[in-house]
């Protein structure tokens, strides 16, 4: 569903100057080319769709070190980073978000409520 591409182009849509990017932890593996067409519809009914990452980049260590806010979403993610990565717990959030269509309003309430706080 490519929930962190929904993530990141609601996110510039708001304009307040937050720096944001998606990655994946297995993007590696080619897995997830290119935005799905149903993320892509949802997207472009709030006129979005130019931005989010065309395709989906690796996450690397260095990605979470430089980041001031890293999002993880959903908690079966979150432990399977544990393998792979030192994560600082005090700049994590994670959401419990399936990979399922219909969760763009959730990704986007979150990221609301994120951005407020």
């Amino acid at each position: 569903m490519y929930r962190s591409r929904m993530a990141e182009a609601y996110t510039k849509s708001l304009g307040k100057g937050h720096e944001v990017s998606s990655s994946g932890i297995q993007a590696e593996l080619g897995l997830n080319g290119n935005i799905d067409p149903v993320t892509l519809e949802e997207l472009e009914k709030d006129g979005i769709s130019h931005l989010a990452t065309a395709t989906w980049r690796q996450t690397t260590q260095s990605m979470l070190n430089d980041a001031d806010i890293v999002v993880i979403l959903s908690k079966s993610l979150r432990n399977d980073m544990d393998d792979e990565y030192k994560i600082d717990e005090s700049k994590t959030r994670v959401w419990d978000i399936l990979d399922v269509d219909g969760v763009y309003d959730k990704i986007k309430s979150n990221v609301d409520s994120l951005i407020s706080s």
